[in-house]
């Protein structure tokens, strides 16, 4: 009997849980100022791809360049991969993430693109959070990094 009285609220809590599960986003919008629609950012021909196993690299680029970072990601809502201490003398975030959507919900990619805008050595440092306009407190999942070295 008290093995039951145990039992039947686990399984409630796990169902209530169960029902709360993530939800895919169809497009998740990032930045203060973005400055190009989400059709002009995917006709973008880039210089430079860089996906996620280029973690920790360090990467060429020449001033004027189109940088694309690929990132694979199960979308959860209310999070997505923000830049964190963007130099912006050196590198412009252009315009909202995109979400690209594969052929089922754990094949999505989120698309960024960035613009190298002045020559230097930049720290490009991403992580997927919660939205901190809304959430001060926002919590961090995961983190990516690469740094972009301009000429």
């Amino acid at each position: 009997m008290k093995l039951a009285k145990l039992i039947i609220p686990a399984i409630i809590l796990c169902l209530g849980l169960a029902a709360c599960g993530t939800k895919p986003v169809e497009k998740v919008a990032v930045g203060d100022n973005p400055t190009e629609s989400e059709s002009e950012m995917s006709d973008l021909t880039p210089n430079q791809v860089i996906t996620f196993d280029m973690n920790g690299k360090t990467i060429e680029v020449n001033e004027g360049d189109i940088i694309q970072v690929s990132i694979p990601t199960l979308p959860v809502e209310g999070f997505d991969w923000v830049p964190t201490d963007l130099d912006t003398s050196i590198l412009e975030q252009m315009g909202p993430s995109i979400l690209k959507q594969g052929t089922n919900d754990s094949s999505s990619d989120v698309i960024l693109f960035f613009k190298a805008v002045g020559k230097g050595s930049a720290s490009l440092s991403l992580i997927y959070s919660q939205d901190t306009k809304t959430n001060p407190n926002a919590m961090y999942t995961k983190s990516f990094g690469v740094t972009i070295n301009v000429d």
